[in-house]
């Protein structure tokens, strides 16, 4: 889920988007429930398929979305898994198109990088979009991938074991990116703008749990989402563990 610039919060339901307002009312904002199926043209044996229809955002198909990240310009862009693309909301004609991605197309090894419309994804749990309207793609079996404005696609984080099997991931005004990632155990990683990535919280060693605490002494049971609070405070959704986590800066913005 992501706040709208409209004060609305934005919520990725499997296929459609809604809106909640200030109020709690709910809203279909995109996407078609009913959609149909069609032949994954990727794969000869017959057996998978896509849901997939770019146009009007009311009659548009998206298969399974995983996150919701806005640009400067109020244009929405959400990472649509197993169709392995990312598509776009135009903010004023509510059009939803491809921005990047091959559908039906998915290479959880060594994917392309290049322009968008040849480019190829594995597996995409998550977006989230820098002051400069880079994406940042969470390709959780081959790290993190970058798309420019201009639509250039490249790899700016590989994958290592603070970075595989992630599950979500903010940006903060300093340029860092948090990843919450559950391989060898739930935690929280913070990647510099110079590629240095760090533990923030959590357990590298199958460890579970609530614990409070500093650091690697932090135990989760899920790392599904991030959010970057007011005061700075990193917020964790746990979601096995049915919580929501507040990781608290031990200096001011920067935990």
């Amino acid at each position: 889920m992501v706040l709208g610039p409209d004060g609305l919060l934005y919520v990725a339901d499997d296929k459609i988007v809604v809106t909640v307002d200030p109020d709690g009312n709910i809203k279909r904002y995109a996407g078609d429930y009913n959609s149909s199926q069609s032949p994954n043209p990727y794969d000869p044996s017959g057996k998978t398929f896509t849901r997939y229809r770019d146009g009007p955002k009311d009659s548009a198909f998206f298969y399974q979305l995983t996150g919701l990240a806005f640009d400067s310009q109020g244009n929405l862009f959400l990472s649509d898994n197993i169709n392995y693309v990312i598509r776009r909301i135009d903010k004023l004609s509510g059009d939803v198109t491809t921005a990047a991605g091959i559908v039906g197309l998915r290479e959880r090894v060594n994917p392309k990088n290049g322009a968008a419309t040849s480019a190829t994804f594995g597996d995409i749990f998550a977006l989230t979009i820098d002051a400069k309207d880079n994406i940042y793609v969470l390709d959780t079996f081959n790290g993190i991938r970058k798309i420019t404005p201009e639509g250039v696609v490249s790899t700016y984080y590989k994958k290592d074991d603070l970075v595989i099997d992630t599950r979500s991931i903010i940006i903060d005004a300093y340029g860092d990116l948090y990843v919450g990632g559950i391989f060898s155990g739930p935690h929280i990683s913070r990647i510099s703008p110079s590629g240095v990535a760090t533990l923030v919280a959590g357990g590298m060693s199958q460890q579970l749990g609530d614990n409070d605490g500093i650091g690697s002494a932090a135990r989760f049971e899920d790392t599904v989402g991030l959010a970057i609070a007011p005061d700075g405070s990193r917020i964790v959704t746990d979601s096995l563990g049915r919580t929501l986590r507040k990781v608290v800066p031990v200096a001011p913005n920067r935990p």
